[in-house]
């Protein structure tokens, strides 16, 4: 190997070999000790290379990739490449091509056009596991049409996952073609799984062509039973699943996972073939009907038999109430993740034609169902004026095993009265159930009703601190890995320019969240074990203290997203940001959202104090003008730095001139490097984000609430 080429080789192994590590949980560690910093001794270790992935590895090469593949081809079983983006289709063809044993190829927004596609296919024969991007899938249908060979490799794969990336049109009178043609489908005889995700779009943006496909042979997906579509609102991709959806349905299939967000339950009860399938619930793990409107439960929708279920996604569901969490609590008590974000009737009950508070489902929920390791309660008021009973962190208290949540700004709010702290929660809450529920046994309600009075707690005569509920809930669950505290109603001044769909809800800020001050969340800093932190629409932060503990106290945390905390016009916690800048260990990630920031030298000097950082993303309006000068000195400084998104009030000129500028600056040294730089508040904004990664665009330009979107552990 050349010797220029061995420094790059020192720094990017270690990256190599952190990420097979990670898709080989049963490895020998006893083997770690052949692992060389050189390629050519990693390539030979049969045990390392034969489960690869180069996702989210940014320091690869064009030159480092091909001699990989090419020494270690014949041991490769599993080929990660998602999101190499940077890599040129030459390279992935010669390169994947060699891997003849390989039996999962993932090829996600890839350079890699269907020509090339089909002539990897033509070659690994032994392919169980395709993903890949489409700019039209017609195209792919055509080319398998001339390609006997890659037929049958297709024929052979039991999981097949589509992204599609189609090119978007954003003149005022846009010509669209809905077609209904065959597809790729007429060549599947074992296809198990089918997963379509879509590109986050613009209301502004409408792909030309919009393809149902035709199913001739239906029984060639006689075997499918994992049917998912992602949350992006995709209309290509939504056309396609949907009428994947309808054909399979006649073949009265069981499936084990159905992901269908933003799907229109009404139109779809008035088919009969959906209506079998889905009564079929008895065998479903994981369930997504996000974003559609019904009650629970009804007549088609039968949860109660879904006794397997392990993962249920109900968001923006307004008719969701109370005893809808009773009936899932009966029903589902396997339940490892559920969403319930923006349902705003769940602690509520109708009765005489009005809506009463009601808390008894919430937690039966949280106590019957003792496998709970994620909830997403973000968008739900929750007041203790209107409900004296939703004392929210002390029903999540009960459980001492969570590892993400998401919640409300107001639900740290409440506090409790002299006569509701003289008695136990856990009496409290078995008081208020049937006896039925009063048998069920929390995981952590031992430790709630054993909890002494010590001199540490406060004096009856002595009120409650508003943070006092956060505090107990840092105490009581140490293993928390994911937390998002989110004003209710707050939407990113990205999402409302950029048009992303679906709307949020457009609900104002309460004025209970006020009350939650900087020193109320000092307590996020003993989550020793966070790895993502999402903190927005917190108006009560001023000199932001926290963030300096947080940097401090959360050594593991990788990704961090703040937005607008304290009021709009005044940024005050810049400081004390620079500040935790020194301190964060494992930081990644940084979306910062705020109007009226000062990007000056000083900001970005602070910035680049951090060295692990990968992704910075600003969205500022009314932003002072940015310091060219210290951005180029930034990027040049921060060689981990892959992604850089910068959106201001500057003019579109020098924003152009100043992209412009790094892009050709360091796209030899850095081909991963994805600069952009661009007006907030502009026409042009839809257009220019579609050359924005869709890594990059989904995980950290659109902001949303990304606790329970998947089920956990979901590979795409």
């Amino acid at each position: 190997m050349a010797a220029p080429m061995e420094s790059q080789l020192d720094r990017l192994s270690e990256d190599i070999i952190v990420h097979i590590l990670r898709y080989l949980p049963s490895i020998d560690l006893c083997n770690t000790s052949k692992v060389d910093r050189k390629f050519n001794r990693l390539c030979h270790d049969r045990c390392l290379v034969r489960q690869t992935a180069f996702q989210s590895c940014y320091r690869l090469t064009d030159d480092l990739l091909i001699n990989y593949l090419r020494t270690a081809s014949l041991h490769i079983e599993t080929l990660n490449l998602n999101y190499c983006y940077w890599i040129t289709g030459r390279v992935l063809e010669s390169g994947v091509g060699c891997c003849k044993n390989v039996r999962n190829l993932q090829l996600i927004q890839c350079n890699m056009t269907v020509k090339r596609l089909c002539r990897i296919m033509e070659g690994v024969k032994k392919l169980k596991t395709l993903a890949f991007t489409l700019q039209d899938i017609r195209d792919f249908h055509t080319e398998l049409g001339t390609s006997p060979d890659a037929q049958l490799t297709v024929a052979g794969l039991r999981v097949i996952c589509l992204h599609f990336r189609h090119q978007l049109e954003f003149s005022h009178n846009i010509s669209m073609h809905f077609l209904s043609q065959p597809s790729f489908f007429e060549y599947c005889r074992d296809l198990e799984e089918l997963h379509v995700l879509g590109s986050p779009s613009s209301s502004r943006g409408m792909p030309r062509y919009l393809l149902q496909p035709q199913i001739h042979n239906k029984d060639n997906l006689k075997n499918l039973r994992v049917l998912c579509l992602n949350d992006a609102i995709d209309p290509a991709a939504r056309m396609f699943f949907f009428g994947t959806l309808f054909e399979v349905c006649k073949l009265s299939l069981s499936f084990e996972t159905l992901l269908q967000p933003t799907s229109n339950l009404q139109q779809l009860q008035d088919k009969s073939h959906f209506v079998k399938c889905l009564q079929k619930i008895d065998t479903l793990k994981y369930l997504d009907l996000s974003r559609a409107v019904f009650d629970l439960p009804n007549t088609v929708f039968q949860l109660d038999r879904a006794k397997n279920l392990q993962y249920l996604n109900l968001a923006d569901n307004s008719k969701i109430q109370s005893p809808s969490l009773k009936v899932i609590a009966e029903s589902c008590p396997h339940l490892v993740s559920i969403n319930l974000q923006n349902c705003h009737n769940i602690l509520q009950v109708k009765r005489d034609n009005q809506m009463e508070a009601d808390v008894r489902g919430l937690q039966m929920l949280l106590v019957t169902c003792c496998r709970l390791r994620h909830i997403n309660l973000s968008g739900i008021h929750v007041h203790d004026k209107d409900n004296p009973q939703a004392c929210l962190w002390q029903m999540l208290a009960l459980n001492t095993e969570w590892r993400s949540m998401s919640l409300s700004l107001c639900c740290l709010t409440h506090t409790l009265d002299n006569e509701q702290e003289e008695k136990p929660l856990n009496k409290r809450l078995l008081d208020q159930s049937s006896v039925s529920f009063a048998k069920k046994r929390r995981i952590g309600l031992q430790s709630v009703m054993q909890e002494p009075s010590t001199s540490s707690e406060p004096s009856p005569a002595e009120p409650l601190a508003p943070s006092s509920g956060l505090s107990r809930l840092v105490s009581q669950c140490p293993h928390i890995e994911e937390v998002e505290v989110i004003g209710a109603g707050f939407r990113s001044a990205f999402n409302k320019y950029f048009g992303v769909l679906p709307g949020t809800f457009s609900y104002r800020a309460c004025m209970m969240a006020a009350k939650v001050k900087d020193c109320d969340l000092l307590c996020i800093g003993k989550w020793t074990n966070l790895k993502y932190l999402q903190l927005t629409g917190i108006p009560g932060i001023h000199q932001g203290q926290c963030l300096v503990a947080i940097a401090k106290g959360c050594v593991q945390l990788e990704r961090l997203y703040i937005a607008h905390l304290g009021m709009s016009g005044h940024c005050q916690y810049v400081r004390s940001l620079c500040e935790a800048f020194n301190h964060f260990q494992k930081l990644r990630d940084l979306r910062l959202e705020q109007p009226y920031l000062k990007l000056d030298s000083v900001f970005f000097s602070a910035c680049s104090n951090c060295a692990t950082f990968e992704r910075l993303c600003i969205l500022s309006k009314n932003a002072t003008f940015i310091d060219a000068a210290a951005v180029n000195k930034f990027v040049d400084k921060l060689e981990s730095l892959v992604s850089l998104q910068l959106f201001t009030c500057a003019t579109l000129t020098s924003c152009k001139h100043l992209q412009t500028s790094l892009t050709r600056r360091f796209e030899k040294t850095r081909p991963a490097l994805s600069v952009c730089i661009h007006p907030l508040v502009h026409d042009e904004l839809s257009e220019l984000t579609t050359h924005i990664p869709v890594k990059h665009l989904e995980e950290l330009t659109v902001l949303g609430s990304g606790v329970c979107l998947k089920p956990p552990r979901w590979p795409w």
